[in-house]
């Protein structure tokens, strides 16, 4: 009885003892060394660090992509309203024309009568 006893307390102490150093390991590091456990913190800390500055070149990314596309629409707006004045110009300026070829034509006329027929 006696030993058995001391093979429960043994036990005890054992299961207590692997409790305890079971605490001291991080989760998912059971098997590396201290040194390696540092290192895989460092590496989890540099992932974590660049994915951060992707985030943040990605959201200025989309800004400047923002501004862009605003200042495109209002260019879109700025070339359709000068296609419609450079229409209207085009028509103005054929209207002007055929008044000046109509002058010249009724001119032509006035100085042909005037001059008898010469």
């Amino acid at each position: 009885m006696k030993e058995f006893i001391l093979l429960i307390v043994f036990c005890i102490t054992v299961l207590f003892l692997q409790n305890i150093f079971r605490w001291s390991n991080k989760e998912g590091l059971e098997n590396c060394n201290s040194s390696e456990n540092n290192a895989s913190y460092k590496n989890s800390a540099t992932i974590q660090h660049q994915q951060n500055q992707i985030d943040d070149f990605k959201n200025a990314i989309n800004k400047k992509l923002s501004v862009l596309k605003a200042q495109i629409a209002s260019w879109n707006i700025s070339i359709t309203a000068n296609k419609n004045d450079i229409s209207k110009n085009t028509k103005k300026i054929k209207s002007t024309v055929q008044d000046i070829q109509t002058a010249k034509e009724k001119k032509e006329k006035k100085l042909d009568e005037a001059g008898g027929g010469l």
